[in-house]
């Protein structure tokens, strides 16, 4: 790297003892590893990174910058106004995943309902996330579908937070990545495909267009962070958004949007799927893509090839034949 201001910052965070200096400047008790880092992102523009941390039910905002370590709670967050209400509302909620300004995703007694899942977002999209969740509902009940999806409980503008049910399961990425992880693949890749052989009403186009300028978003945070891959990364993006015009694909599918390994569920011989907050029309293409590329940052010893192989094939022998240069 190089000596820019902000590749110090990263240094800084890489080195051994890191961490524990930001935690000793923002006045956080304990070491670092006493406690459960639920994320790490960069922030809105580019310019810190953002802890988020778990102790004894207690949730913690770290951001570190050029001035130093900051702590915050999450009931202080700028965009999620509601959230200090919703917690106020359901003290047991446990908080599964926070992503700063941005979504917090709790689990808590559903209304009416045994444990469920309840997303808090800044703005009303959670009206939006819920009538996605019951289109979803409705296609599998009729079948369209080879994996379960969450039950749709409701939405509340007061805190504009979705509910949901859980899905059944255990995380599949321990199986994926086991000696039967090919299999498993093709079987996930084959339920993939049912979506894209599906039909959902209201969904929002996402072709290559969007896919870029989100990308463009993230290498700016990054070129913040890095200024010494600043133009490199954006060199890339100009290769990659001339490459989607020269080949556009073919028609818009439904797609899942982020469908990689994480969001994958095996309850014996079902698998469930979840997170569909960026379901659209789209290209099938983008789908197998994200699997693959988040298998390829899978730094265990496992046949990744063979992984994403099976993947593509089992959503073939749904969907139909992908555009391998769109792909590529």
């Amino acid at each position: 790297m190089g000596a820019g201001r902000d590749d110090g910052l990263v240094a800084a965070l890489a080195a051994p003892d890191g961490l524990s200096r930001c935690f000793d400047t923002a006045g956080i008790e304990g070491p670092p590893d006493a406690w459960e880092r639920l994320s790490a992102q960069l922030d809105r523009n580019g310019d810190a990174a953002c802890f988020v941390l778990h102790r004894d039910g207690h949730v913690l905002s770290l951001r570190v910058g050029d001035h130093g370590a900051v702590v915050q709670e999450l009931r202080d967050d700028p965009r999620l106004t509601t959230l200090p209400g919703f917690l106020d509302a359901h003290p047991s909620a446990r908080i599964l995943r926070y992503r700063a300004e941005r979504r917090c995703t709790l689990c808590v007694d559903g209304p009416g309902h045994g444990p469920a899942i309840a997303k808090v977002f800044p703005t009303a999209e959670a009206e939006r996330v819920h009538q996605l969740a019951v289109a979803l509902e409705d296609a599998a009940t009729r079948g369209a579908f080879g994996f379960r999806v969450a039950t749709a409980l409701g939405w509340d503008p007061v805190h504009r937070a979705q509910w949901q049910g859980l899905v059944p399961g255990r995380a599949a990425l321990p199986l994926l990545l086991s000696a039967g992880g090919p299999r498993l693949a093709f079987r996930m890749g084959q339920a993939n495909g049912t979506l894209a052989a599906s039909r959902i009403e209201g969904l929002t186009y996402l072709g290559a267009d969007e896919q870029i300028a989100r990308s463009r978003r993230y290498a700016r945070r990054l070129g913040a962070l890095v200024p010494s891959l600043d133009r490199h990364v954006l060199d890339l993006l100009d290769v990659l958004a001339e490459r989607h015009v020269r080949w556009p694909g073919g028609r818009a599918v439904p797609i899942h949007g982020s469908p990689h390994a994480h969001q994958w569920l095996v309850d014996g011989d079902r698998l469930g799927l979840v997170d569909f907050d960026r379901a659209a029309m789209g290209h099938a293409e983008l789908d197998v893509a994200t699997f693959i590329a988040e298998i390829d940052y899978e730094d265990r010893d496992t046949p990744r090839e063979a992984i994403s192989a099976a993947y593509r094939a089992g959503y073939e022998s749904e969907a139909g034949a992908l555009d391998g240069a769109l792909l590529h």
